[in-house]
């Protein structure tokens, strides 16, 4: 068991890769509104793309040599248009922002990442000719994390479907939410009843996950707010800890625990009570999960797109990616199970356990509120 959960943490010091596919070359003003806006919006897509894209800014209004390659560019492209933000991608250029510019940005990073064309901005930034031939003679490649770089011309997309679910089931948002989990199954004392819930959390979880998959998994991540999303979560953990530590604090008093006595509520027909809160605590926190990490659910979309699966062939390697995922998401909420009814149920740390949850869902949302940047699967 200790090799097991040993090499499980080995596995997670795999270097990701770090080649950039894309150019994205942002031209923008320093107290420019919109230039926020677009400066957002790339940063989500960076945290989709992962090192699949590379954003490249350049400061015009305080800065005449950023100033003057854009006019270059600008002239060079043959592009009329003025005012920043100025966006150049190989040789598709966008001025302003939208929300049809951003749907038109993102296509344009798909079709270069089918198709490879040369970054035109840094041949003018370096005084090259541009070439007539902006088409770069390179396979398709995809740098995934863990992975590293996926020729798609030689990988077979139900392989490599596979592979990515079980990725992205040891992403760190992923080992985040077997953390807290972790912390939720420490104050339950019986091992079926344990079992039992941890088990329904990760079929919600796949079952989430599914859902997103076939709907638009890209709706959910550019569109849903993650701070409201990452308070609504914190706040619920936030009383979860409370209450196991209140269980904690009152376990030898006469006086019940509030967690006792919801126990004592649902005890009696097979904790359904607790089977429904831990089922929507894993609708929610998996939502946070495909919202904040993001990047293999989308890195699968754009797999997909560039190996033209569409209709039914799509779906399957979605199931394909979820059966992996819920696959290893149950083998490490039987390791950890186990784990619990070893080292901590039958010793006496039993008395402690629901201390210890509630110290770990506390560690768990101090994370999730100060350092979410470190839960992204793609940085």
């Amino acid at each position: 068991m200790k090799k097991v959960i040993l090499g499980l943490f080995l596995f997670l010091l795999i270097p990701f890769g770090a080649k950039a596919e894309v150019v994205v070359n942002l031209f923008y003003g320093d107290t420019c509104g919109f230039c926020h806006q677009e400066r957002l919006y790339l940063d989500s897509l960076e945290r989709q793309f992962g090192d699949n894209i590379r954003i490249n800014e350049y400061e015009v209004w305080n800065n005449s040599s950023n100033n003057n390659l854009m006019l270059k560019v600008r002239d060079k492209l043959n592009d009329k248009g003025d005012g920043v933000p100025y966006t150049v991608i190989g040789n598709m250029t966008f001025t302003g922002i939208s929300e049809e510019i951003k749907d038109e940005i993102r296509t344009t990073i798909l079709d270069n990442l089918k198709y490879p064309k040369v970054d035109i901005v840094s041949y003018i930034k370096n005084g090259e000719d541009i070439p007539s031939d902006l088409t770069l003679d390179e396979d398709r490649v995809l740098d995934l994390p863990v992975l590293g770089e996926v020729n798609l011309d030689e990988t077979s997309p139900w392989l490599l479907s596979f592979a990515m679910g079980v990725m992205d089931a040891f992403n760190p948002c992923s080992i985040w939410i077997i953390v807290v989990l972790l912390g939720l199954l420490l104050a339950v004392y019986d091992k079926k009843k344990r079992f039992r819930l941890g088990l329904a959390f990760v079929i919600i979880s796949s079952l989430v996950y599914l859902i997103f998959m076939l709907t638009n998994v890209n709706m959910v991540i550019g569109e849903v707010p993650l701070m409201v999303l990452r308070f609504g979560v914190s706040v619920v953990l936030i009383i979860a800890g409370a209450l196991f530590i209140d269980s904690f604090m009152k376990f030898e008093k006469k006086d019940k625990s509030y967690l006792g006595r919801l126990q004592a509520l649902t005890d009696k027909k097979e904790m359904p009570i607790f089977v429904i809160i831990m089922a929507a605590l894993a609708m929610v926190i998996s939502t946070v999960q495909i919202a904040g990490s993001g990047g293999m659910p989308v890195l699968f979309e754009v797999m997909a797109d560039i190996n033209g699966l569409s209709g039914v062939t799509y779906a399957l390697a979605i199931f394909n990616y979820i059966i992996s995922f819920f696959l290893i998401s149950l083998a490490l909420m039987f390791i950890m199970t186990k784990l619990i009814d070893r080292l901590v149920m039958n010793t006496t740390l039993r008395a402690y356990s629901r201390l210890i949850g509630g110290v770990l869902i506390l560690l768990a949302v101090a994370f999730l509120i100060f350092f979410p940047e470190v839960l992204r699967f793609v940085a």
